[in-house]
Protein backbone atom coordinates (compact mmCIF):
# COMPACT_ATOMS: atom_id res chain seq x y z
CA UNK A 1 0.00 0.00 0.00
CA UNK A 2 1.44 3.38 -0.96
CA UNK A 3 1.08 6.54 1.09
CA UNK A 4 -1.17 8.05 -1.60
CA UNK A 5 -3.59 5.11 -1.23
CA UNK A 6 -3.80 5.30 2.54
CA UNK A 7 -7.47 5.46 3.64
CA UNK A 8 -8.67 7.42 6.66
CA UNK A 9 -8.50 5.44 9.87
CA UNK A 10 -5.44 3.42 8.72
CA UNK A 11 -2.93 5.34 10.77
CA UNK A 12 -2.69 3.20 13.89
CA UNK A 13 0.71 4.47 14.96
CA UNK A 14 2.41 6.97 12.72
CA UNK A 15 5.35 5.48 10.88
CA UNK A 16 5.56 2.35 12.98
CA UNK A 17 3.38 -0.41 11.52
CA UNK A 18 3.14 0.24 7.77
CA UNK A 19 4.11 -2.42 5.28
CA UNK A 20 5.76 0.02 2.88
CA UNK A 21 9.02 -1.82 2.30
CA UNK A 22 11.04 1.10 3.65
CA UNK A 23 11.51 2.60 7.08
CA UNK A 24 9.50 5.77 7.76
CA UNK A 25 11.34 9.06 8.22
CA UNK A 26 10.07 12.15 10.04
CA UNK A 27 9.19 13.68 6.67
CA UNK A 28 7.19 10.56 5.79
CA UNK A 29 5.30 10.78 9.06
CA UNK A 30 4.17 14.33 8.36
CA UNK A 31 3.19 13.45 4.78
CA UNK A 32 1.15 10.45 5.89
CA UNK A 33 -0.61 12.51 8.57
CA UNK A 34 -1.49 15.27 6.09
CA UNK A 35 -2.82 12.70 3.63
CA UNK A 36 -4.82 11.06 6.38
CA UNK A 37 -6.44 14.34 7.41
CA UNK A 38 -7.08 15.35 3.81
CA UNK A 39 -8.81 12.00 3.23
CA UNK A 40 -10.86 12.68 6.33
CA UNK A 41 -12.18 15.98 4.99
CA UNK A 42 -12.71 14.42 1.55
CA UNK A 43 -14.72 11.51 2.89
CA UNK A 44 -16.66 13.10 5.72
CA UNK A 45 -17.25 16.60 4.36
CA UNK A 46 -16.56 17.06 0.64
CA UNK A 47 -13.90 16.07 -1.87
CA UNK A 48 -15.16 18.80 -4.21
CA UNK A 49 -14.15 21.84 -2.16
CA UNK A 50 -11.36 20.35 -0.05
CA UNK A 51 -7.84 21.14 -1.29
CA UNK A 52 -4.54 19.76 -0.07
CA UNK A 53 -1.34 21.80 0.05
CA UNK A 54 -2.46 25.09 -1.58
CA UNK A 55 0.43 27.39 -2.46
CA UNK A 56 1.19 30.94 -3.53
CA UNK A 57 2.92 31.85 -6.80
CA UNK A 58 6.18 31.83 -4.83
CA UNK A 59 5.49 28.22 -3.79
CA UNK A 60 4.74 29.15 -0.16
CA UNK A 61 2.30 26.71 1.42
CA UNK A 62 -0.74 28.41 2.98
CA UNK A 63 -2.30 25.33 4.67
CA UNK A 64 -1.95 21.59 4.86
CA UNK A 65 -5.62 21.37 3.90
CA UNK A 66 -7.93 24.17 2.78
CA UNK A 67 -11.70 23.69 2.87
CA UNK A 68 -13.58 26.37 0.92
CA UNK A 69 -17.36 26.38 1.10
CA UNK A 70 -18.45 29.58 -0.63
CA UNK A 71 -18.03 32.23 2.09
CA UNK A 72 -16.38 29.91 4.63
CA UNK A 73 -12.72 28.88 4.66
CA UNK A 74 -11.03 26.40 7.00
CA UNK A 75 -7.22 26.67 7.20
CA UNK A 76 -6.05 23.31 8.53
CA UNK A 77 -2.60 22.64 9.96
CA UNK A 78 -1.58 19.06 10.77
CA UNK A 79 1.13 18.21 13.29
CA UNK A 80 2.26 14.59 13.55
CA UNK A 81 4.27 13.11 16.38
CA UNK A 82 7.13 10.79 15.51
CA UNK A 83 9.51 9.01 17.83
CA UNK A 84 11.46 11.38 20.04
CA UNK A 85 12.45 12.17 23.58
CA UNK A 86 10.09 15.10 24.15
CA UNK A 87 7.17 14.56 26.50
CA UNK A 88 3.70 14.67 25.01
CA UNK A 89 3.03 17.94 26.87
CA UNK A 90 6.22 19.54 25.54
CA UNK A 91 5.52 18.30 22.03
CA UNK A 92 1.90 19.53 22.02
CA UNK A 93 2.97 22.96 23.32
CA UNK A 94 5.56 23.47 20.59
CA UNK A 95 3.27 22.17 17.83
CA UNK A 96 0.27 24.27 18.87
CA UNK A 97 2.45 27.38 19.01
CA UNK A 98 4.03 26.57 15.65
CA UNK A 99 0.70 25.81 13.94
CA UNK A 100 -0.90 28.96 15.37
CA UNK A 101 1.91 31.06 13.93
CA UNK A 102 1.54 29.38 10.55
CA UNK A 103 -2.22 29.91 10.44
CA UNK A 104 -1.96 33.58 11.41
CA UNK A 105 0.82 34.24 8.90
CA UNK A 106 -1.09 32.47 6.13
CA UNK A 107 -4.28 34.29 7.02
CA UNK A 108 -2.30 37.44 6.30
CA UNK A 109 -1.64 36.15 2.79
CA UNK A 110 -5.37 35.79 2.24
CA UNK A 111 -6.02 39.26 3.61
CA UNK A 112 -3.36 40.62 1.27
CA UNK A 113 -5.12 38.77 -1.58
CA UNK A 114 -2.02 37.00 -2.76
CA UNK A 115 -2.59 34.61 -5.65
CA UNK A 116 -3.10 31.18 -4.15
CA UNK A 117 -3.41 28.15 -6.39
CA UNK A 118 -5.68 25.35 -5.23
CA UNK A 119 -6.18 21.91 -6.71
CA UNK A 120 -7.84 18.59 -6.05
CA UNK A 121 -9.09 15.63 -8.08
CA UNK A 122 -11.57 17.80 -9.96
CA UNK A 123 -10.28 21.36 -10.17
CA UNK A 124 -7.13 23.44 -10.48
CA UNK A 125 -7.59 27.22 -10.35
CA UNK A 126 -6.65 30.33 -8.33
CA UNK A 127 -8.46 30.97 -5.07
CA UNK A 128 -10.97 33.82 -5.31
CA UNK A 129 -10.66 36.16 -2.31
CA UNK A 130 -13.82 38.19 -2.75
CA UNK A 131 -16.83 37.54 -0.54
CA UNK A 132 -15.24 35.38 2.19
CA UNK A 133 -16.97 36.06 5.52
CA UNK A 134 -15.37 33.47 7.78
CA UNK A 135 -11.78 32.24 8.07
CA UNK A 136 -11.28 29.58 10.74
CA UNK A 137 -7.99 28.00 11.76
CA UNK A 138 -7.94 24.33 12.72
CA UNK A 139 -4.95 22.58 14.31
CA UNK A 140 -4.96 18.78 14.29
CA UNK A 141 -2.48 16.89 16.46
CA UNK A 142 -1.89 13.39 15.12
CA UNK A 143 -0.52 11.02 17.71
CA UNK A 144 -1.49 7.72 19.30
CA UNK A 145 -0.75 9.11 22.76
CA UNK A 146 -3.52 10.64 24.85
CA UNK A 147 -3.26 14.39 25.50
CA UNK A 148 -5.27 15.59 28.47
CA UNK A 149 -4.10 19.18 28.64
CA UNK A 150 -6.02 22.27 27.57
CA UNK A 151 -4.52 24.10 24.55
CA UNK A 152 -4.68 27.46 26.35
CA UNK A 153 -2.60 26.08 29.23
CA UNK A 154 0.31 25.07 27.00
CA UNK A 155 -0.01 28.12 24.72
CA UNK A 156 -2.07 30.89 26.38
CA UNK A 157 -2.36 33.01 23.21
CA UNK A 158 -3.90 30.31 21.03
CA UNK A 159 -7.40 31.81 21.19
CA UNK A 160 -6.27 35.45 21.16
CA UNK A 161 -5.58 35.69 17.45
CA UNK A 162 -6.94 37.67 14.49
CA UNK A 163 -9.08 34.69 13.46
CA UNK A 164 -10.73 31.93 15.51
CA UNK A 165 -8.50 28.88 16.02
CA UNK A 166 -9.54 25.44 17.26
CA UNK A 167 -7.29 22.58 18.37
CA UNK A 168 -8.25 18.90 18.11
CA UNK A 169 -6.46 15.60 18.41
CA UNK A 170 -6.90 13.34 15.40
CA UNK A 171 -8.69 10.63 17.40
CA UNK A 172 -11.25 13.05 18.87
CA UNK A 173 -11.86 14.75 15.52
CA UNK A 174 -12.48 11.42 13.84
CA UNK A 175 -15.04 10.49 16.49
CA UNK A 176 -16.88 13.78 16.02
CA UNK A 177 -18.27 12.50 12.73
CA UNK A 178 -20.62 10.26 14.69
CA UNK A 179 -22.66 13.44 15.15
CA UNK A 180 -21.11 16.02 12.81
CA UNK A 181 -20.54 14.95 9.21
CA UNK A 182 -21.25 17.92 6.97
CA UNK A 183 -19.24 21.09 6.51
CA UNK A 184 -22.12 23.27 7.73
CA UNK A 185 -22.67 21.20 10.87
CA UNK A 186 -18.95 21.50 11.58
CA UNK A 187 -19.06 25.25 10.97
CA UNK A 188 -22.05 25.69 13.31
CA UNK A 189 -20.33 23.57 15.98
CA UNK A 190 -17.09 25.57 15.69
CA UNK A 191 -19.00 28.85 15.99
CA UNK A 192 -20.72 27.70 19.21
CA UNK A 193 -17.53 26.09 20.45
CA UNK A 194 -15.63 29.32 19.86
CA UNK A 195 -18.04 31.22 22.08
CA UNK A 196 -17.59 28.63 24.82
CA UNK A 197 -13.79 28.91 24.55
CA UNK A 198 -14.13 32.50 25.75
CA UNK A 199 -15.60 31.03 28.96
CA UNK A 200 -13.47 27.94 29.43
CA UNK A 201 -11.19 25.66 27.43
CA UNK A 202 -11.81 22.03 26.41
CA UNK A 203 -9.16 19.44 27.32
CA UNK A 204 -7.83 17.73 24.20
CA UNK A 205 -9.10 14.32 25.30
CA UNK A 206 -12.59 15.59 26.25
CA UNK A 207 -14.04 16.71 22.90
CA UNK A 208 -16.62 13.92 22.74
CA UNK A 209 -17.63 14.73 26.29
CA UNK A 210 -18.18 18.36 25.29
CA UNK A 211 -20.11 17.21 22.22
CA UNK A 212 -22.34 15.03 24.38
CA UNK A 213 -23.28 18.04 26.50
CA UNK A 214 -23.79 20.18 23.39
CA UNK A 215 -26.09 17.70 21.65
CA UNK A 216 -28.16 16.87 24.71
CA UNK A 217 -28.79 20.59 25.34
CA UNK A 218 -30.24 21.46 21.90
CA UNK A 219 -26.86 22.30 20.37
CA UNK A 220 -25.84 24.76 23.06
CA UNK A 221 -22.80 25.20 25.26
CA UNK A 222 -23.14 26.68 28.77
CA UNK A 223 -21.97 30.09 29.91
CA UNK A 224 -19.91 28.53 32.71
CA UNK A 225 -17.09 25.98 32.96
CA UNK A 226 -18.36 22.46 32.23
CA UNK A 227 -15.72 20.67 34.34
CA UNK A 228 -15.67 17.99 31.67
CA UNK A 229 -13.45 15.56 33.57
CA UNK A 230 -16.07 15.13 36.32
CA UNK A 231 -19.11 14.05 34.27
CA UNK A 232 -19.32 11.74 31.27
CA UNK A 233 -21.73 13.80 29.18
CA UNK A 234 -21.15 11.68 26.07
CA UNK A 235 -22.31 8.47 27.74
CA UNK A 236 -25.15 10.37 29.40
CA UNK A 237 -26.28 11.67 26.01
CA UNK A 238 -26.06 8.24 24.38
CA UNK A 239 -28.03 6.58 27.18
CA UNK A 240 -30.68 9.20 27.91
CA UNK A 241 -31.45 10.03 24.29
CA UNK A 242 -30.93 6.61 22.74
CA UNK A 243 -34.41 6.38 21.21
CA UNK A 244 -34.36 9.97 19.92
CA UNK A 245 -30.96 9.40 18.33
CA UNK A 246 -32.19 6.24 16.62
CA UNK A 247 -35.21 8.06 15.13
CA UNK A 248 -33.06 10.96 13.97
CA UNK A 249 -30.40 8.71 12.43
CA UNK A 250 -33.06 6.75 10.56
CA UNK A 251 -34.56 10.02 9.25
CA UNK A 252 -31.07 11.18 8.24
CA UNK A 253 -30.88 8.32 5.74
CA UNK A 254 -33.14 10.43 3.51
CA UNK A 255 -30.35 12.99 3.25
CA UNK A 256 -28.56 10.68 0.83
CA UNK A 257 -30.54 12.26 -2.01
CA UNK A 258 -28.91 15.63 -1.36
CA UNK A 259 -25.47 14.09 -0.79
CA UNK A 260 -25.56 12.65 -4.29
CA UNK A 261 -26.57 15.94 -5.89
CA UNK A 262 -23.71 17.79 -4.17
CA UNK A 263 -21.10 16.07 -6.35
CA UNK A 264 -23.24 15.56 -9.45
CA UNK A 265 -21.68 18.32 -11.53
CA UNK A 266 -17.98 18.00 -10.69
CA UNK A 267 -17.23 17.56 -14.39
CA UNK A 268 -18.38 21.11 -15.13
CA UNK A 269 -14.99 22.82 -15.12
CA UNK A 270 -15.76 25.90 -17.19
CA UNK A 271 -15.12 29.03 -15.12
CA UNK A 272 -17.90 31.47 -14.28
CA UNK A 273 -16.65 34.58 -12.47
CA UNK A 274 -13.41 32.71 -11.85
CA UNK A 275 -14.98 29.61 -10.26
CA UNK A 276 -15.76 26.24 -11.94
CA UNK A 277 -19.48 25.82 -12.55
CA UNK A 278 -19.49 22.49 -10.73
CA UNK A 279 -18.28 24.20 -7.56
CA UNK A 280 -21.37 26.41 -7.44
CA UNK A 281 -23.67 23.39 -7.24
CA UNK A 282 -21.39 21.64 -4.73
CA UNK A 283 -21.42 24.79 -2.58
CA UNK A 284 -25.19 25.26 -2.79
CA UNK A 285 -26.01 21.73 -1.65
CA UNK A 286 -22.96 21.56 0.63
CA UNK A 287 -24.30 24.59 2.52
CA UNK A 288 -27.02 22.42 4.09
CA UNK A 289 -26.70 20.72 7.45
CA UNK A 290 -27.40 17.01 7.84
CA UNK A 291 -30.84 17.68 9.29
CA UNK A 292 -31.71 20.15 6.52
CA UNK A 293 -30.67 17.53 3.98
CA UNK A 294 -32.86 14.93 5.63
CA UNK A 295 -35.95 17.13 5.51
CA UNK A 296 -35.23 18.04 1.87
CA UNK A 297 -34.59 14.39 1.08
CA UNK A 298 -37.99 13.58 2.53
CA UNK A 299 -39.51 15.78 -0.19
CA UNK A 300 -37.43 14.20 -2.94
CA UNK A 301 -38.44 10.77 -1.68
CA UNK A 302 -42.12 11.45 -2.53
CA UNK A 303 -41.52 11.99 -6.24
CA UNK A 304 -41.73 8.32 -7.24
CA UNK A 305 -45.14 7.98 -5.62
CA UNK A 306 -46.32 11.06 -7.54
CA UNK A 307 -45.49 9.49 -10.89
CA UNK A 308 -46.82 6.09 -9.82
CA UNK A 309 -50.21 7.77 -9.49
CA UNK A 310 -50.18 8.64 -13.18
CA UNK A 311 -48.85 12.21 -13.15
CA UNK A 312 -46.57 13.30 -16.00
CA UNK A 313 -44.60 16.15 -14.38
CA UNK A 314 -43.81 17.70 -11.03
CA UNK A 315 -42.13 20.90 -9.89
CA UNK A 316 -41.23 22.26 -6.49
CA UNK A 317 -38.61 24.47 -4.93
CA UNK A 318 -37.02 25.30 -1.63
CA UNK A 319 -34.92 28.13 -0.28
CA UNK A 320 -31.50 27.36 1.13
CA UNK A 321 -31.44 28.91 4.63
CA UNK A 322 -27.65 29.32 4.54
CA UNK A 323 -27.29 31.05 1.17
CA UNK A 324 -30.75 32.54 0.59
CA UNK A 325 -30.79 31.11 -2.94
CA UNK A 326 -33.68 29.06 -4.29
CA UNK A 327 -33.40 25.56 -5.77
CA UNK A 328 -35.97 24.42 -8.34
CA UNK A 329 -36.64 20.78 -9.21
CA UNK A 330 -38.53 19.87 -12.36
CA UNK A 331 -39.41 16.25 -13.14
CA UNK A 332 -41.08 15.23 -16.39
CA UNK A 333 -41.65 12.31 -18.78
CA UNK A 334 -40.91 14.58 -21.76
CA UNK A 335 -37.73 14.46 -23.85
CA UNK A 336 -34.62 16.01 -22.33
CA UNK A 337 -34.65 19.17 -24.48
CA UNK A 338 -38.25 19.95 -23.57
CA UNK A 339 -37.53 19.36 -19.89
CA UNK A 340 -34.51 21.67 -19.92
CA UNK A 341 -36.39 24.42 -21.71
CA UNK A 342 -39.25 24.19 -19.21
CA UNK A 343 -36.81 24.28 -16.30
CA UNK A 344 -35.23 27.48 -17.63
CA UNK A 345 -38.68 29.04 -17.88
CA UNK A 346 -39.61 27.95 -14.36
CA UNK A 347 -36.42 29.49 -12.97
CA UNK A 348 -37.06 32.78 -14.72
CA UNK A 349 -40.62 32.84 -13.39
CA UNK A 350 -39.33 32.05 -9.89
CA UNK A 351 -36.97 35.03 -10.05
CA UNK A 352 -39.77 37.28 -11.31
CA UNK A 353 -42.07 36.21 -8.49
CA UNK A 354 -39.46 36.61 -5.74
CA UNK A 355 -38.40 40.00 -7.04
CA UNK A 356 -42.02 41.18 -7.30
CA UNK A 357 -43.00 40.03 -3.78
CA UNK A 358 -39.75 40.55 -1.86
CA UNK A 359 -37.19 42.46 -3.91
CA UNK A 360 -35.16 39.26 -4.13
CA UNK A 361 -31.63 39.85 -5.41
CA UNK A 362 -29.88 36.47 -5.22
CA UNK A 363 -29.97 33.41 -7.48
CA UNK A 364 -31.95 30.32 -8.43
CA UNK A 365 -30.45 26.91 -9.14
CA UNK A 366 -32.42 24.32 -11.07
CA UNK A 367 -32.30 20.62 -11.87
CA UNK A 368 -34.11 19.02 -14.83
CA UNK A 369 -34.86 15.36 -14.12
CA UNK A 370 -36.30 12.92 -16.63
CA UNK A 371 -38.79 10.23 -15.69
CA UNK A 372 -39.53 7.19 -17.83
CA UNK A 373 -42.75 7.45 -19.87
CA UNK A 374 -43.47 3.71 -19.75
CA UNK A 375 -45.17 2.20 -16.70
CA UNK A 376 -43.95 1.47 -14.17
CA UNK A 377 -42.34 4.91 -14.39
CA UNK A 378 -38.86 5.26 -13.03
CA UNK A 379 -36.68 8.29 -12.40
CA UNK A 380 -34.01 8.14 -15.12
CA UNK A 381 -31.73 10.92 -13.91
CA UNK A 382 -30.68 14.54 -14.28
CA UNK A 383 -30.66 15.71 -17.90
CA UNK A 384 -29.82 19.36 -17.33
CA UNK A 385 -29.15 22.14 -14.87
CA UNK A 386 -29.64 25.88 -14.97
CA UNK A 387 -28.23 28.60 -12.73
CA UNK A 388 -29.72 32.06 -13.08
CA UNK A 389 -29.31 35.32 -11.17
CA UNK A 390 -31.30 38.51 -10.91
CA UNK A 391 -30.80 41.12 -13.65
CA UNK A 392 -32.45 44.30 -14.88
CA UNK A 393 -34.52 42.47 -17.46
CA UNK A 394 -36.13 40.33 -14.77
CA UNK A 395 -36.55 43.30 -12.44
CA UNK A 396 -38.44 45.10 -15.21
CA UNK A 397 -40.70 42.19 -16.17
CA UNK A 398 -43.98 43.06 -17.84
CA UNK A 399 -47.25 42.55 -16.00
CA UNK A 400 -48.19 39.48 -18.02
CA UNK A 401 -45.02 37.68 -16.91
CA UNK A 402 -45.59 38.67 -13.30
CA UNK A 403 -49.08 37.18 -13.47
CA UNK A 404 -47.69 34.01 -15.04
CA UNK A 405 -45.05 33.77 -12.32
CA UNK A 406 -47.64 34.13 -9.57
CA UNK A 407 -49.86 31.60 -11.29
CA UNK A 408 -47.09 29.02 -11.58
CA UNK A 409 -45.43 29.53 -8.20
CA UNK A 410 -48.31 30.94 -6.12
CA UNK A 411 -48.64 34.06 -4.00
CA UNK A 412 -47.45 32.31 -0.83
CA UNK A 413 -50.76 32.85 0.95
CA UNK A 414 -50.97 30.26 3.70
CA UNK A 415 -47.49 29.00 2.90
CA UNK A 416 -45.94 26.94 5.68
CA UNK A 417 -42.24 26.84 6.44
CA UNK A 418 -40.53 23.60 7.40
CA UNK A 419 -39.31 23.40 10.98
CA UNK A 420 -35.90 21.68 11.05
CA UNK A 421 -35.72 19.69 14.26
CA UNK A 422 -32.63 17.96 15.61
CA UNK A 423 -34.77 15.15 16.98
CA UNK A 424 -38.03 14.62 15.02
CA UNK A 425 -41.11 13.40 16.82
CA UNK A 426 -41.16 9.61 16.87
Amino acid sequence: MSVSELPAGELCRLGFHFELGVSMTKIDVGEVAEKLVHNFFDQHFSNVYSFRDPKTLNNAQVADVLVWLNRIVFLVEVKARSEGSATIESWSRSRIEQATSQIVNNYGRFQAKEQINIHNTFYNFPFLHEGINHYIGIIILVTDESISTKPSLVFPDVYEQVLPIHVFTWSQLEQLTREIDTTMDFFYYLADRGRYLKVSDIPLDQEMNALGYYKSRANKFPNTDLELTKTDYWIEYQDRMKDDIAVRDNHNKLSGWVDQIESLFVGQRRLFDGIPLGMYYAWEFGAMSRRERAYRGEKLNTVQEWFDSGKSSRQFCWQNPSTGNWIVFYYSIDDSETIQNRLARLIRLKLIKENYLRGFDLGVYGLAIQVGAIHPRRILGVVGAVMMGMDDEIRNSVESEIEEALSVWGRDEGRKSISIEEFPNQ
